[in-house]
């Protein structure tokens, strides 16, 4: 396999959400705070002024949000208390336009990128006919 197909495979997998890339950030490396997650499921017909107004609200403490078109939203989130996290969730479910939100509270991150690595070299290695 050459690179240029390997590079058209993965853009093709990005492109269809197949692989997603976002920034990450390891909840227990940020000391003094809680970060969390809401997924957003706004109505269909109201999305995008929902969508809004949920951003607008949580503009203070949102560090990245990623949405699916047509679809839901989800919104990581930064806070100092649980109080203030369940504020952001009451606030969000408040909405006009919102047929649901989640919480999730984020503990610490888990990398596989390693194991993930070696099992593609592994791979290579054995459709090429070779010791990884």
């Amino acid at each position: 396999m050459t690179t240029k197909t390997v590079r058209r495979r993965f853009e093709r997998m990005t492109e269809n959400n197949a692989v997603i890339i976002v920034p990450l950030v390891n909840p227990a490396d940020i000391p003094g705070t809680i970060t969390h997650t809401m997924l957003l499921h706004p109505s269909p017909d109201q999305r995008n002024e929902t969508l809004a107004q949920a951003m607008n609200a949580s503009k203070d403490s949102c560090f990245l949000a990623v949405a699916s078109s047509p679809g839901n939203t989800m919104v990581c989130l930064s806070a100092r208390t649980l109080a203030e996290a369940e504020n952001s969730l009451i606030r969000a479910r408040k909405i006009e336009g919102m047929t649901d939100v989640k919480l999730l509270i984020q503990k610490e991150m888990r990398e596989y990128t390693q194991w993930l690595d070696s099992a593609i070299d592994r791979k290579t290695a054995e459709t090429a006919g070779t010791s990884p």
